[in-house]
């Protein structure tokens, strides 16, 4: 019978499709009742340049979501009105998920939030969520300038929970946003589930984190435990000032 690792003290969950229901299928859905092909929006903020580049910079703060709706609008070829606030309506919370991070909690395991954001203004997605009251600690991208995979994201949630990067698990529905392994200072990871497409495919398909109503288990939904070298003044560098001013919606 196997024992629980006592290593891990800190658990770091992404928002869209761990905390909520699946975040592509809500978006596909409107989409697809737009008459766009399922998938569609993946391909467009991965595969295509100027939606990656979009995509990555409402990430990072550097767009305001009213700018990246309109301009994702005209790549989409929609209308940009409440277009942001229909991809995301069906999100649902997904409580099995939030239901084990409680008893985490109450196990004594820091839970912490990493979020790669559109922002929180004129829609606010976390608003009914109360993230800081049931957290330890909330990332969310655009505050701080730094998306994940970036490594300095990670190290700032650690830091944040008051623990080593070693002692932390980070749950995600993307595979391509768990840390990399540029090296053998890395620990292995380990993944259970029939896993969502990475950002380099289309579809979706949901995560088996969703039946795993416990501790132990959802420790196993989607994980990798990390190290990173950023040092600490190059992550504070990133995390504070000089960004870009919120661009002005051009189509």
């Amino acid at each position: 019978m196997s024992t629980p690792n006592r290593r891990y003290k800190g658990l770091l969950l992404d928002f869209g499709g761990v905390i909520t229901t699946d975040f592509f299928a809500s978006i596909d859905d409107h989409l697809q009742r737009l008459g766009l092909p399922r998938g569609h929006f993946r391909q467009l903020v991965t595969a295509d340049p100027a939606g990656r580049a979009l995509y990555q910079r409402v990430e990072r703060g550097e767009v305001s979501q009213s700018a990246f709706e309109c301009q994702l609008a005209a790549l989409l070829r929609v209308e940009p009105d409440g277009l942001i606030a229909s991809m995301l309506a069906g999100l649902r919370p997904d409580q099995r998920i939030i239901q084990a991070a409680a008893r985490a909690r109450a196990a004594g395991i820091l839970v912490g939030v990493i979020t790669n954001s559109w922002g929180t203004g004129p829609i606010d997605p976390y608003a009914s969520y109360h993230l800081n009251e049931r957290y330890d600690a909330v990332i969310v991208s655009g505050e701080v300038g730094i998306r994940k995979p970036d490594p300095a994201v990670y190290l700032l949630a650690a830091e944040k929970l008051g623990l080593p990067t070693g002692a932390c698990v980070l749950v995600d529905d993307v595979a391509a946003n768990l840390p990399q392994q540029p090296s053998s200072a890395w620990p292995p990871s380990t993944t259970t589930t029939a896993p969502r497409p990475s950002e380099n495919s289309s579809g979706s398909s949901a995560s088996t984190s969703r039946s795993l109503p416990c501790w132990h288990r959802i420790r196993r939904a989607a994980v990798r435990t990390f190290h990173t070298s950023t040092s600490r003044p190059a992550l504070r560098a990133a995390a504070s000032g000089g960004r870009p001013r919120p661009a002005a919606c051009q189509v």
